[in-house]
């Protein structure tokens, strides 16, 4: 998620297009159980603005931590998002591990990202979450390590000026050489795909994004020139930026080798 506002070349690995495949499933037609393989990352579009009245009968599937984070929120359409995006993360991790979505566990790394606990030995089922605006993104896969984030494009006050204090020299070239009415969607695209890594390496913005370089515009493949933050980002990692809905624009980070993503549109 962009938090702009919370924080006072050469040798690139051209970026190769992952196989989409996209599915639209309702709750009514899930399967009692999700499978996963090594090869394949499964990556859910979850619309967070639901009816009326259809947010509360979600609170009985999260924890009591869960449901005092919910009431701690100001807004109603915040504390409803969060209600939809936690319950329907428990929904459909519950899938692929064959149990209730209140009888999940997870447990946090050092900078806050999330975990399945308590797994067994038969592969250990990763994940990341993203969220902006009325949509969550779901990142699911086996063995691997994920980061995904999603930006509403929209305007940005200095955008440009945030790009001076926050991307690469290069990065910032690329973004000027663009037209302006391009720089908006640039800067956003480049913005999704230094976050994706930073949250697959499991540090969030603990790590100061300089110490990434990255492709800025959105028609390109993505690229990125590792070894710059020293041994933190030396391990590899298949990128791939697409759109999970109109206005929006995503990135997701695997650990290689590159995954065959399955987007799931998920229609509740």
């Amino acid at each position: 998620m962009l938090a702009w506002h919370l924080a006072d070349g050469n040798g690139f690995n051209e970026g190769i297009a992952i196989t989409v495949t996209q599915m639209v499933i309702s709750k009514s037609s899930w399967p009692a159980a999700m499978a996963l393989s090594p090869d394949v990352v499964h990556v859910w579009c979850v619309p967070l603005d639901l009816p009326e009245g259809t947010t509360e009968p979600l609170l009985v599937n999260l924890s009591e931590e869960e449901m005092q984070r919910a009431g701690r929120f100001h807004f109603p359409i915040d504390r409803s998002r969060f209600i939809v995006r936690r319950a329907c993360l428990r929904e459909i991790l519950a899938r692929y591990l064959g149990t209730g979505a209140g009888e999940i566990h997870f447990c946090y790394g050092e900078h806050g990202k999330p975990a399945l606990a308590l797994q067994d030995d038969a592969g250990t089922i990763g994940f990341n979450v993203s969220k902006s605006q009325g949509i969550a993104l779901i990142a699911v896969g086996l063995d691997r390590d994920l980061g995904v984030d999603v930006e509403f494009v929209r305007p940005v006050e200095d955008a440009m000026g945030l790009a001076s204090r926050f991307f690469t020299e290069r990065e910032n070239a690329e973004l000027k050489r663009l037209p302006n009415r391009e720089q908006l969607d640039a800067f956003f695209t480049c913005w999704t795909r230094k976050e994706a890594i930073l949250k697959a390496v499991g540090t969030g913005l603990a790590a100061p994004l300089q110490r990434l370089d990255v492709s800025t515009r959105p028609d390109e493949p993505v690229r990125w020139l590792p070894g710059q933050g020293g041994s933190l980002f030396n391990r590899r990692w298949a990128l791939e930026s697409y759109r999970p809905a109109e206005g929006y624009v995503a990135t997701l980070a695997s650990r290689e080798p590159r995954p065959h993503l399955k987007q799931w549109q998920w229609m509740g």
